[in-house]
């Protein structure tokens, strides 16, 4: 009897950029400083595309691979005349996978300035780098781009589930990493015309990360 080939389940993560300005982040942008209030907390935004598809490999190396191949041949996920990527496996970021790719990250200081220290003890304000991850109760289109790895392109069972959401960079001016965070969600979740603007609680989810 022969022996069967041991598998595993990994988590690919995936976060497309674009490589011109992004409209729909300065739009947002624009009208959360203006016309919602922020102008004096919200010191940038960003936003990438974010994939997460659940794969089997043997192994992490196989995982990475599938996951290239997905990223640079499927054309689904990314154009590389428009985007740039990086990917990670099993949750954990990895460094930059291809030639068109660059890390994608917000650097306030690449060293401490003269007086950081003193500012810090008076309480005063500091900038926060959060991510927020926007994501959907439901996804048809998700189901649909699973179903044409699986089928049309032919990875078959190789692909066990595809999700995506978005990912939003907020550079927020506060006290501290809770009033920062407070922020967030201020801004995130929708709760009318002039409160929240990035997460729709009717099909919408959302996730923090500082």
């Amino acid at each position: 009897m022969g022996r069967g080939v041991r598998v595993m389940i990994y988590d690919l993560d995936l976060l497309v950029k674009l490589k011109i300005p992004d409209v729909t982040a300065v739009t947002t942008k624009d009208t959360l400083q203006r016309r919602m209030g922020y102008k004096g907390v919200l010191k940038d935004l960003r936003r990438e595309d974010y994939w997460k598809i659940k794969v089997e490999a043997k192994n992490e190396k196989e995982a990475r691979r599938l996951g290239v191949e997905l990223a640079e041949k499927a054309n689904i996920f990314v154009n590389p005349n428009k985007h740039t990527y990086q990917l990670g496996v099993g949750g954990q970021r990895t460094e930059v996978i291809s030639h068109q790719s660059s890390v994608i990250s917000y650097q306030i200081s690449g060293r401490r300035e003269k007086g950081e220290d003193r500012r810090q003890r008076l309480g005063e304000d500091k900038l926060y780098p959060l991510r927020v991850l926007v994501s959907y109760l439901e996804d048809g289109t998700a189901d649909l781009i699973c179903d044409a790895l699986k089928n049309r392109l032919r990875y078959g069972k190789r692909i066990l589930e595809v999700q995506r959401g978005t990912i939003w960079t907020l550079i927020i001016k506060a006290k501290n990493k809770r009033v920062a965070r407070q922020i967030a969600r201020e801004i995130t979740l929708t709760k009318d015309r002039k409160k929240g603007l990035l997460a729709n609680p009717h099909f919408q989810k959302y996730q923090i990360y500082v």
